[in-house]
């Protein structure tokens, strides 16, 4: 019935933080239809349910309007939208049970009957108006000298004459039968329109019931509004699922907060106050910023209204007196501490870290570090001639290899050297080779398969890397950086 719902976590300590890390990578294998990602409940369960890591230091509210809770008690809403929307449809459609419809029906069956008489007596008449009389005439003639004469003629001129009236009637119901069918083509046309209308209407007025039986009361959907809310403090255990209330002055919700104001006394949960924030300060050059801001979303300009004035960050003092608008003092009071009770709760420290994979050289105990330096000083004899090789160079070389030991990047940029070197021999190779399929990372044998062969190959470098040194030499990149200054 409901569209997506929000919901608000925050971590309490590094293990929160971390569980909150994997509901976030999750969440990005379930786009939605817009490739939003999507958190559910089997996510929440999965890293912050009990028996999880993240059970118990992840803290959650139950957010705006659009919230987990407020969703639930505005299920009505949507209801009724949907409602209305498929009411101005079903009314745009012929029904089965049309009078209109029905009376079609029974002309177009009457319709057709009468055709189906007419033609029958069409039928009739031309084979009435193509009946011969020459030979009957000329019987009729050779008796001309008899007494009976007279009557043989005048029986035969009725039966000539019945003929010609035939021909006539056949002409009036050959026009009488084309306005019976043009009339019977327009009822078809009708029918077939209110007929198709009907498969939408039945499933249109299915939808209708459907939607008018999963209407509750307001008590109803408070009560079930409460079993959602002891699901989320099931999900993240004891205390750790606070009610918002909020007042931005929109009309609905001066009528759901002081419910989940209720809920939260009824179910004894934290309350908090918050206030949505889509722009720091309440002055007219933050209020036009987020307006062009909005627009440019959907490139159409978003109209401001007086709830829009609301959304920025507020002092306690604003935060306090906007709630009690709505709100009685106590829960105010209890709302307004709640911000302080997370805030205490809360110590995520993000330590800075480096989470480099180790290098592993192919000579036994030789570390990253001494790796490095032997590929430059391999390299020197590989990218210069005799000569070339000046105190500039070593200067330059000595000066490299200080700083990358000194950021502890000597791994990374052996890993890179490695997989570099290997991506130039398998561009040499035959990959279906079966000497490789056995034993893909064998470089001797790479070496040995790509000797003297050519193929594709990898390119000189690009970004700050090429003003490396140690990059040039050791075959990462291909550009000389001293030549280039």
């Amino acid at each position: 019935v409901t569209k997506r719902k929000h919901l608000v976590l925050i971590p309490t300590d590094k293990v929160g933080f971390r569980a909150l890390c994997k509901i976030v990578t999750a969440s990005n294998a379930r786009l939605d239809s817009r490739k939003y990602p999507r958190v559910n409940i089997h996510l929440l369960m999965k890293y912050a349910g009990p028996g999880t890591s993240g059970h118990g230091h992840i803290i959650a509210s139950s957010a705006c309007m659009q919230g987990v809770l407020c969703m639930v008690l505005r299920e009505n809403d949507y209801i009724n939208k949907q409602l209305a929307g498929a009411k101005t449809k079903i009314n745009m459609l012929t029904s089965p049970n049309d009078k209109k419809y029905k009376n079609n029906v029974s002309l177009f069956n009457s319709l057709s009957n009468e055709i189906t008489a007419l033609k029958t007596e069409r039928a009739e008449a031309q084979k009435l108006a193509k009946k011969p009389f020459k030979a009957k005439e000329k019987g009729v003639e050779s008796h001309k000298d008899s007494p009976e004469y007279a009557e043989l003629r005048r029986a035969l001129d009725e039966e000539i004459q019945a003929s010609k009236d035939a021909a006539d009637d056949v002409v009036r119901l050959k026009s009488e039968i084309a306005k019976k069918e043009a009339q019977l083509k327009v009822l078809r046309q009708k029918i077939k329109d209110a007929e198709e209308d009907h498969e939408k209407w039945s499933e249109l007025n299915a939808l209708i019931s459907s939607l008018e039986s999963r209407r509750l009361s307001d008590d109803e959907l408070f009560e079930k509004a409460k079993a959602e809310a002891l699901r989320f403090e099931e999900i993240f255990g004891k205390g750790n699922f606070y009610c918002e209330v909020q007042n931005h002055r929109i009309k609905e919700e001066l009528k759901l907060f002081p419910m989940i104001a209720k809920l939260a006394k009824e179910l004894n949960f934290p309350l908090v106050a918050t206030n949505d924030a889509h722009m720091t300060y309440n002055n007219a050059e933050e209020l036009k910023k987020r307006q062009i801001t909005r627009s440019l979303r959907f490139n159409e300009w978003e109209y401001m209204d007086e709830s829009d004035k609301e959304l920025y960050i507020k002092t306690d003092e604003e935060l306090s007196s906007i709630l009690l608008e709505i709100l009685d003092e106590e829960t105010v009071e209890k709302a307004m501490n709640g911000i302080g009770d997370i805030v205490d709760r809360c110590n995520v420290e993000i330590k800075k870290e480096n989470h480099y994979p180790k290098f592993v050289s192919d000579i036994p105990g030789e570390t990253a570090s001494a790796c490095l330096k032997r590929l430059a000083r391999k390299g020197i004899a590989w990218r210069y001639n005799e000569g070339e090789w000046t105190k500039e160079h070593e200067e330059r070389l000595n000066y490299e290899l200080e700083i990358i030991e000194k950021l502890d990047v000597c791994d990374y940029l052996c890993i890179v050297e490695d997989f570099l070197r290997y991506g130039r021999l398998l561009g040499r190779i035959d990959i279906q080779d079966e000497r490789f399929l056995k034993d893909p990372y064998n470089k001797k044998l790479l070496e040995e398969l790509a000797l003297g062969e050519v193929g594709l190959g990898i390119g000189p470098g690009r970004g700050s890397a090429v003003g490396s040194l140690v990059c040039y030499l050791i075959g990462i990149t291909g550009i000389d950086p001293m030549k280039y200054n």
